[in-house]
C-alpha cells in the first residue's frame, strides 16, 4: 500500500488535532505485511534513498548517477541479485539475518522477513525526514482507527507523531476502553488538552464508559475534561513526588471519584498551576466525600474558578469557614440540588441559599447557638470574588419549584455586599429547567436592596410579566427603572424569559420609554434576551440595543462577559 504525503510548507500551526470517534478495534483490523518492492514507474522518481555508507568509489558513483538513473539499478540489481536484500538489512539496521544461508530467491520465511525489513525501514527514513508541519497534515485528517493500525505497522508512526500530539478527544461509543487505546496515551509526551466524552453512550445505554488514567505518565497534561464517565481504581495514578501540569479539571457526571487519588492530585504541591475545578451532577456518595474534604482542604488555594453542585449544606459550611480557599478565589458556580432518599424527595434550597451568603457572625439555619465557638467556625467572606453564579436547576431532574421566598432573596441582596464586596457579575438562574421565580420574587431581591457594585446582571426568572408588579404601595412599576434603582452601575442586563420573547415588541417599547433625561446618568448600553429562536441585534430610538440570542445564560462566557461590562463602564 502506497501512502501519499501531501506537503504544506507555509502551515506554522504546531499543535496536532485528533478528533476520535472510538470503537473497540481488534489486532486482526491491521493491515497486511507490505508487499515486494514495487517495480520503477514514473510515481517513484522522486523517491530518493541515501547510501549510509561513505567511500569514495561510492560517493563518485553518486555524482555520475542522477538519483533516477541509480533508484533503476538498484531496482534491477536486487532482481538479479536477491541476496542483496540482506546487504541492504544489514545497512539499515546493523543487525545480521538469523538465516544467512537461505536464499530469499526461495521464497523462505526468512527471506520474506527480510524483505518486509528493509521495505518498512525505508518508509520509516522516508517519513523522518518530514517536518513537524507535514506530520500536523498527515494526522489531522487521519481517523483514530487509521492512527492505530499505523501505529502497529509503523516504527515511526509508532513512536514518533504520538509525541506531537497535543489535543485527544475520544467520544466513547464502547463501555470499555481498547487497550490499544492506553498505549497510545502512554506515549503522547506532548499532550495538553484530553477530553473523554460519554455522554451520547450515557443517553442511548444508560451506561457510563469505565477509565483509569495514566496520570504517572500525563505530566503535560493542561486541560483534563471527563463527561459521564466511570472511574476505575487505580493506585499507581501518580507519583506524589512529581508536579504536573493541569491548569482546568472538569468532572461532568463521573462516578466513583476516589477522594484518596484526587485530592492529593489537584493539591498545590502537585497541580501548583491548577486554576480552575469543576465538580457536577455527580450525585453520590463519593462525590459527597469528595467535595467535603475539598472545600475543608488548606492545600487548594491556587483554585481561581470553582463550581460543583451540592446537596449537603455541611460542604457550604466548610467551605465558608476555609479562608485559605475562598479568599483566592474570583469565580465561583454553584448549583443547588434537592436530596432524594428511598422513601422521600427532599426539597431544602432555601438551607442552601441562606448557608451560602449569610455573614459571621450569624448562624446557618439548623445550627445551634455555641458559648464555646472558637475561630474555626467564623464564617469568611468571599473577598476578591468577582463572578458569582448561582444554578436553581443543574441537573435535569430539578424541578424549578424551590422553597426560597421573596423575602430570602432579599436578605441575599441584602447579605451580598458584606459577604461578596468584590462582586461585579451577578446570575441567578437555572439551567436545566425553568427557573419558577416570578414578580414577587423579583421584587423582594429588589427591596430596601442598593448594589452599585454590580455592572452585569443575568437573571432567568421565568414567570416575570411585562407589567411587572410588586406590592401595592409601589409606586413605579417600570420593569427596567426598578431595576436601575437598584443597580446604578449596571452597563448589561441578561434576561431569559419566554413572555418577554413571545412579546418581543411589547419589550421593546418597554426599553424605548427610558427617557433621554434617564439615560444621561445610567450606564446601561445592553440587553440580552435568551433562548430566542433568531439571533439578531435590535437598537432602540434612545440608543440601548436589544440582543436576542439563541442560547441560554449557562452557555455565556462570563469572564468575557464580565471584561465586556467592564469596559462599558470605564467609557
Amino acid at each position: 500500500k502506497t501512502l501519499f504525503i501531501s506537503s504544506y510548507p507555509a502551515m506554522k500551526s504546531q499543535s496536532l488535532l485528533v478528533r476520535v470517534q472510538h470503537s473497540a478495534i481488534n489486532a486482526d483490523d491491521a493491515p497486511s505485511k507490505p508487499s515486494l518492492f514495487p517495480h520503477h514507474d514514473s510515481r517513484n522518481e522522486q523517491k530518493d534513498i541515501e547510501n549510509p555508507t561513505s567511500t569514495a568509489p561510492s560517493s563518485e558513483l553518486k555524482d555520475l548517477l542522477s538519483p533516477e538513473k541509480a533508484l533503476y539499478l538498484l531496482y534491477n540489481l536486487v532482481d538479479q541479485h536477491p541476496d542483496l536484500w540482506y546487504g541492504l538489512h544489514r545497512l539499515l539496521t546493523n543487525e545480521n539475518p538469523a538465516e544467512k544461508d537461505q536464499v530469499i530467491a526461495d521464497g523462505g520465511r526468512a527471506g520474506q522477513m527480510v524483505i518486509c525489513s528493509v521495505l518498512q525501514s525505508l518508509r520509516d527514513l522516508q517519513l523522518q525526514q518530514l517536518p513537524v508541519d507535514n506530520l500536523c497534515s498527515i494526522i489531522r485528517f487521519l481517523s483514530w482507527s487509521d492512527c492505530l493500525k499505523l501505529c502497529a505497522t509503523s516504527t515511526f508512526f509508532c513512536d514518533l507523531v504520538p509525541k506531537y500530539i497535543t489535543d485527544v478527544c475520544l467520544q466513547l461509543k464502547a463501555a470499555a476502553i481498547h487497550e490499544s487505546v492506553y498505549k497510545l496515551l502512554h506515549k503522547c509526551q506532548r499532550l495538553k488538552r484530553l477530553t473523554v466524552d460519554a455522554a451520547d453512550m450515557h443517553e442511548h445505554e444508560e451506561n457510563d464508559a469505565t477509565i483509569m488514567f495514566p496520570f504517572s505518565t500525563l505530566k503535560s497534561l493542561q486541560q483534563l475534561i471527563l463527561d459521564h464517565v466511570t472511574l476505575m481504581p487505580n493506585p499507581i495514578a501518580f507519583d506524589n513526588n512529581s508536579v504536573s501540569a493541569l491548569q482546568t479539571v472538569a468532572l461532568h457526571a463521573c462516578n466513583n471519584i476516589d477522594s484518596d487519588v484526587w485530592i492529593p492530585l489537584l493539591s498545590k504541591e502537585h497541580s501548583p498551576k491548577l486554576t480552575s475545578l469543576t465538580i457536577r451532577n455527580t450525585d453520590n456518595i463519593n462525590h459527597d466525600i469528595f467535595l467535603q474534604r475539598l472545600a475543608l482542604s488548606p492545600n487548594h488555594s491556587q483554585l481561581r474558578f470553582l463550581s460543583f453542585t451540592v446537596h449537603d449544606v455541611q460542604v457550604i459550611k466548610s467551605l465558608r469557614r476555609n479562608e485559605c480557599l475562598i479568599r483566592n478565589l474570583h469565580k465561583l458556580e454553584i448549583g443547588l440540588l434537592d436530596r432524594e432518599t428511598e422513601t422521600q424527595h427532599i426539597i431544602d434550597f432555601v438551607q442552601l441559599f441562606r448557608c451560602l451568603s449569610v455573614p459571621h457572625p450569624q448562624k446557618c439555619r439548623g445550627e445551634h447557638a455555641d458559648t464555646n465557638q472558637d475561630a474555626s467556625d467564623k464564617l469568611y467572606s468571599f473577598e476578591n470574588l468577582e463572578i458569582l453564579l448561582i444554578d436553581f436547576c443543574p441537573s435535569v431532574h430539578s424541578r424549578g419549584f424551590l422553597d426560597i421566598s421573596p423575602r430570602d432573596l432579599q436578605q441575599f441582596g441584602r447579605h451580598l455586599p458584606q459577604t461578596f464586596p468584590a462582586v461585579k457579575l451577578l446570575g441567578l438562574y437555572g439551567s436545566h429547567s425553568p427557573l419558577s421565580f416570578d414578580d414577587q420574587h423579583l421584587h423582594g431581591f429588589l427591596r430596601d436592596n442598593y448594589l452599585p457594585q454590580i455592572i452585569d446582571l443575568s437573571i432567568g426568572f421565568e414567570e416575570l410579566t411585562l407589567d411587572f408588579r410588586g406590592e401595592e404601595d409601589e409606586r413605579d412599576t417600570h420593569f427596567l427603572r426598578r431595576i436601575l434603582n437598584v443597580f446604578p452601575n449596571l452597563a448589561w442586563l441578561t434576561l431569559e424569559n419566554d413572555q418577554f420573547l413571545i412579546e418581543n415588541r411589547a419589550f421593546e417599547r418597554m426599553v424605548s420609554t427610558l427617557h433621554a433625561q434617564a439615560r444621561e446618568n445610567i450606564k446601561l448600553q445592553w440587553i440580552t434576551l435568551c433562548a430566542s429562536e433568531k439571533d439578531e441585534i435590535e437598537t432602540m430610538a434612545n440608543g440601548l440595543f436589544v440582543e436576542y440570542w439563541d442560547r441560554g445564560i449557562e452557555q455565556c462566557d462570563f469572564d468575557a462577559a464580565l471584561k465586556r461590562s467592564q469596559q462599558i463602564v470605564m467609557g
